[in-house]
């Protein structure tokens, strides 16, 4: 009855029952959804390959997190017709090896429509990272999460040499530990002209990381830099606001990053930094900010 009332177009099936896949599949209401998501499950290549071959046209992302997904059933979706066009896909901590979560994206041999592509907490290292960023799945993702894996340098050198950055509007490498030649892996690549989204959040990185990001003339077209709880200090803040290549900035997100009023004076005084819509400098531990660099940030 609610589906006859009601436009539903998203569906979240959480349920501590398995979910019946097959069923889904005949279910008369599916055309109508545009994303489905899925949390338990532990769904196989059979019921994932007759879960593809239902009408389900209106169907462009879905989600599966935990252990809602085998690897089979993982590698059926990535080799199946609807895959290709899904225009969102979330697999979150999914609950098999990442050597496997590759393999199986591996099983898509060609480009689809697909331009967001999230990989969070799954355990994705600096092993699985080359593999990973040169399959066809991950081609022409424009929006890629791949937050909470430990990637380390090794790992974002090879996102930064894959050519994958040339088409990404949006990138989370939040918790992926990336340290300074990581982040000056990525600084250096080609084609960042488009990025317009990035997020270095809980790195541990220091003003040498952010003094690479500020040098960085390929992140001229970024908007949104999110480098909190990073020990980015007083130093780093200074060299962000002396930075040409980050003004375009509307948003900077530097809450829990040890900066103090010397930093705060300078990005508030930031010959560059004028058109910022969003400011974050709040720290729950440490000494607040004086009042000269209120006074100053108002």
């Amino acid at each position: 009855a609610l589906f006859r009332a009601a436009p539903v177009r998203a569906l979240d099936v959480d349920s501590r029952d398995r979910a019946d896949l097959g069923a889904l599949a005949d279910w008369p209401h599916l055309g109508r959804l545009h994303r489905l998501n899925f949390s338990s499950g532990w769904f196989g290549a059979d019921e994932v390959a007759r879960f593809a071959r239902a009408p389900h046209a209106a169907l462009t992302e879905m989600g599966f997190e935990g252990e809602s997904l085998s690897p089979e059933g993982l590698g059926a979706l990535a080799a199946s017709p609807l895959f290709g066009r899904l225009r969102a896909l979330e697999l979150g901590a999914l609950q098999f090896p990442p050597a496997l979560l590759v393999d199986a994206l591996g099983a898509c041999r060609r480009p689809g429509a697909l331009g967001r592509l999230g990989l969070p907490n799954n355990r994705l290292g600096r092993d699985d990272a080359d593999a990973l960023f040169r399959l066809p799945a991950v081609r022409d993702v424009q929006h890629l999460d791949v937050s909470d894996n430990p990637l380390a340098a090794d790992g974002v050198t090879a996102l930064a040499d894959s050519g994958v950055v040339r088409g990404l509007r949006a990138l989370n490498l939040s918790g992926t530990k990336p340290g300074v030649h990581g982040v000056k892996a990525l600084t250096e690549a080609a084609g960042l002209a488009g990025l317009r989204l990035l997020d270095l959040s809980s790195n541990a990185l220091g003003p040498n990381a952010v003094k690479a990001l500020a040098a960085a003339g390929g992140l001229r077209g970024l908007r949104a830099l999110n480098l909190s709880n990073n020990h980015v200090r007083d130093a780093g803040a200074q060299e962000l606001a002396a930075s040409r290549a980050l003004a375009g900035l509307l948003e900077l997100d530097l809450c829990e990053a040890e900066v103090g009023d010397a930093g705060a004076a300078a990005l508030a005084e930031s010959p560059h930094l004028g058109g910022l819509l969003r400011l974050d400098l709040r720290a729950r531990t440490g000494r607040a900010l004086g009042d000269a660099a209120r006074a100053a940030l108002k």
